[in-house]
């Protein structure tokens, strides 16, 4: 070993001590990492830079863009409501629902973009399970690696190791030969998960970690709702079914106070914004906001049906409808005024349904109290209402928001511009008629022109301490391979196992490609590894097949660090983990990786 590969191995293992130890923060390290090499000589300056242009770091940053396309426009809500109805209340039911849709999807697509069009999806169904992120963040992440190991075009070593076997002049993969591999990680990764999911940290992102923000539910108790919010069905046999909103107010309706009307249109629920013209139909969801002991007389009259409501009946819908606390200000035209003189729900578009004065709420029939200067308002409807709040700056301001409010769709029109844009993405991806990261650039420029987000909503959806650390990391590539690192190891493989037969020897570079990988980006791994396969099979006179095979499923299976993967990188923050998790739980299941894959090779 010479001087230059032991400085260059000395920095890579004190970075990964910096890593684990969590201080100072990892890109403060990866960038400090950078300098040293760029100073040290043993990286050049074009080849430290040339990270900056790497297509992989690229199609981070615009996938970042399309995740919160995809968020902004509600797409990821509705898939996670999807997922949601078909796993039911198993928490099992919907690792495995996520885990199986992510790797199907990745098999023809990048996995890199797979992952983050789920990323707003998983915090989605977090949200509004009340799951920690960091339980579904890790199945994420290890399904989005699985999916590279289930098709020749799903990941990058793949088509790495197939280059390699085509240029020696040997046949190339079949497109599915690895998919046994990938089917059977997959089993097993989704029963893996099943048995650690409680040893899983309870961690939360890592803005989310300096105060835990209050979720929908939390108002509902902390105004005492569970108790006035009620909804109930309108059967075909009632006489409210075809009646106007203002003619069942005539009739005594006003005690109920009707804040949303859930209708099924077309085999799915949708909400509608109650106004005095609206008719209700038979069948119609009616949540109501009780206002006096009189509401049981109506209930009766009208033959309606009561329906269990829980507070997570907010939190299942909080895709499209929210609530928001609201404070009076001095200065405010509402002082002195009921709600109803106020006509509230007419100016503003929203319900207030809770009233909290000197820190307590109000119990009793919160409409006939004056307002008065610092009383705080529970208001209930639309995101877009609530939004249109922040410009009514003279009458009060917005205190709270639930953590609901960060998947809300700001953009909901413009859906079809979105899921238009992902399937012009996924074509180009899965029939190569373009790069991936020019099809992700398409994708992200078609979001833009649809308005599914802004300009200025794309820079800030870009998570860049991310991208920075992966940037900073990438040259120790360069590093080894101008010191002879990897060619050292890898001699010292075939010089120990090369007596002991192909398995011996597959096992081995199967075992130091992992290894490498977990400081090395796959796709450099793969090509690193794939000469070394082809060389050592022709030195023992054996087919290069498994041996390739073995360099392109290692390559994948990356799952023991951030650095291993820009998808572990991708769910670090929003899942709230640590450097030392993804060893925690990535390395065994590697093990269970190699495993099964020298039982298929």
């Amino acid at each position: 070993m010479n001087f230059e590969l032991a400085f260059v191995l000395a920095l890579l293992c004190a970075c990964a001590a910096a890593f684990v130890a969590g201080r100072p923060r990892m890109d403060a390290v990866a960038a400090c990492a950078f300098v040293i090499l760029l100073i040290s000589g043993i990286v050049k300056p074009e080849e430290a830079f040339a990270a900056f242009s790497d297509s992989s770091v690229i199609i981070i940053a615009l996938m970042f863009v399309i995740s919160s396309g995809l968020a902004r426009t509600g797409v990821s809500a509705a898939v996670g409501d999807w997922i949601l109805r078909r796993s039911g209340k198993s928490e099992a039911a919907l690792i495995a629902m996520l885990m199986c849709s992510v790797t199907l999807l990745g098999s023809v697509m990048s996995t890199t973009g797979v992952v983050a069009i789920f990323i707003p999806v998983t915090l989605s169904i977090c949200s509004r399970r009340g799951i920690p992120p960091s339980k579904l963040m890790m199945p994420l992440a290890f399904a989005g690696i699985i999916s590279g190991m289930t098709t020749l075009v799903a990941t990058s070593p793949n088509l790495i190791a197939n280059g390699a076997l085509i240029k020696e002049g040997y046949e190339g993969f079949g497109f599915f030969e690895v998919t046994p591999i990938g089917l059977t990680a997959l089993a097993a990764g989704i029963a893996y998960m099943l048995i650690v999911r409680r040893f899983l940290p309870d961690g939360e992102p890592e803005n989310h970690a300096r105060g835990a923000r209050r979720r929908l539910s939390d108002f509902v108790r902390a105004y005492r709702l569970e108790s006035r919010e009620k909804i109930f069905e309108v059967p075909a046999d009632s006489p409210l079914a075809g009646m106007k909103i203002s003619e069942f107010g005539r009739r005594g309706g006003t005690s109920f106070g009707i804040i949303c009307i859930e209708r099924k249109i077309r085999r799915e629920r949708a909400l509608i914004e109650p106004a005095p013209e609206t008719e209700i139909a038979a069948g119609d969801l009616l949540l109501c906001d009780l206002r006096d002991p009189r509401a049981s007389e109506i209930t009766a009259e009208f033959m309606l049906r009561e329906l269990p409501l829980s507070g997570d009946y907010f939190s299942e819908r909080s895709a499209e409808i929210g609530m928001a606390e609201i404070a009076i200000l001095p200065e405010s035209s509402l002082i002195g005024q009921t709600l109803m003189e106020a006509k509230f729900r007419n100016a503003f578009g929203l319900n207030a349904i809770g009233l909290r004065r000197n820190s307590a709420a109000v119990g009793d029939n919160m409409l006939s109290h004056r307002l008065r200067v610092g009383d705080i308002l529970l208001v209930f409807g639309k995101w877009e209402s609530i939004r249109r709040l922040k410009s009514q700056n003279r009458d009060f301001i917005i205190l709270n928001l639930p953590e609901e409010s960060e998947i809300a769709a700001t953009s909901p029109g413009r859906a079809g511009g979105a899921i238009f844009s992902l399937l012009v993405m996924v074509a180009l991806m899965a029939t190569g008629a373009v790069e991936n990261v020019v099809a992700a650039a398409i994708c992200c420029l078609m979001m833009v022109s649809f308005k599914c987000l802004s300009m200025d909503e794309a820079y800030k959806s870009v998570y860049w301490p991310a991208l920075i650390l992966i940037i900073c990391m990438m040259p120790f590539a360069a590093a080894l391979e101008n010191t002879g690192g990897v060619e050292l190891a890898a001699g010292a493989v075939l010089d120990a196992l090369g007596g002991h037969g192909e398995t011996a020897v597959t096992a081995g570079l199967f075992a130091l490609a992992m290894l490498t990988v977990m400081f090395i980006a796959n796709t450099v791994t793969a090509i690193l590894f794939a000469p070394i396969a082809i060389a050592a099979a022709q030195t023992m006179g054996v087919d290069p097949h498994g041996l390739e095979m073995a360099v392109a499923v290692a390559s994948s299976t990356a799952f023991m660090t951030p650095l291993s993967s820009p998808v572990n990188m991708l769910v670090m923050n929003p899942g709230g983990y640590k450097f030392k998790d993804f060893f925690k739980f990535g390395a065994p299941f590697s093990i269970i990786v190699m495993i099964i894959s020298l039982f298929w090779i």
